[in-house]
């Protein structure tokens, strides 16, 4: 059997007795909103592990091309040590691999006769980042990390897809100011869904008010600037962008079961 092959299905069979054996009220007690994922946290005095699985099964039909199906299981795996001065630091390490299907055209694999599917068969530093809190209502954190801002149409991880993306950044959340919180930041890479390195000199602003009642309204700036890779493919400069934008939004309560909800952009 070749090596690959046995890489998988150990994988395959570590994630089957890790979910076996992890009594359900720990392993599934923080669930996102499809329901998709295991997730546990080892706590103690020496700080924290978290465990994350997802498994999915993918089938993709495209004219011209043979039918994709694909089964990626992702683990994350991050340790947080305990605060020390108010600094905090945390890493993650994250792999992702088919374990019974893997008939998919992904970045690793070359099978272009198949339909793509865009989780390929990788392992990544996935988090490294380093914050410190002392400023009262202010956080500022370095290195590899998850940025997530608003509703996520611009600066997101992209968390649909098993590798995800993280950006090496310094970001800045302040919220000292009554009714006001300011996000900053700087980014100079991102590490996308195929776990490739994009880089970029990207400044990030984001301002926000909060209206005790009708809601938030929200003013941004994001100034994308992809650099150029040379000749390894086609230029991002294509995908750069200069975006203001203006938000409102808010879920008042009309009455003790009915919400409004709303959301206005510009």
């Amino acid at each position: 059997m070749p090596v690959t092959a046995v890489v998988r299905n150990f994988a395959g069979v570590v994630c089957l007795l890790l979910l076996l054996f992890t009594p359900c009220r720990d392993a599934f007690a923080a669930t996102d909103a499809t329901g998709d994922k295991a997730k546990r946290t080892f706590q103690g005095d020496w700080g924290q592990i978290h465990l994350n699985i997802r498994y999915r099964f993918e089938y993709v039909e495209q004219d011209d091309l043979e039918t994709a199906s694909g089964d990626p299981v992702r683990i994350r795996l991050g340790y947080q040590p305990p605060m020390v001065s108010d600094l905090q630091a945390y890493v993650e390490v994250l792999g992702n691999t088919p374990i019974f299907f893997d008939e998919y055209n992904d970045p690793s694999n070359e099978k272009t006769e198949c339909a793509a599917i865009g989780d390929p068969n990788e392992a990544a530093l996935n988090q490294a980042w380093l914050s410190y809190s002392k400023i009262p209502g202010t956080i500022v954190k370095g290195g590899r990390q998850t940025v997530i801002w608003d509703n996520q149409r611009f600066i997101c991880p992209a968390a649909w897809r098993q590798m995800g993306q993280t950006f090496d950044a310094v970001t800045m959340e302040n919220s000292s100011f009554r009714n006001f919180s300011v996000k900053a930041a700087y980014l100079w890479n991102a590490v996308t869904t195929e776990n490739q390195n994009v880089h970029m000199q990207s400044p990030l602003l984001n301002v926000k008010y909060t209206f005790s009642d009708a809601g938030s309204i929200i003013t941004y700036g994001y100034w994308l600037n992809y650099s150029d890779p040379g000749d390894s493919g086609p230029s991002p400069y294509a995908y750069s962008s200069q975006t203001y934008g203006l938000r409102f939004n808010g879920s008042p309560v009309v009455t003790d079961s009915l919400y409004l909800l709303y959301t206005l952009e510009y």
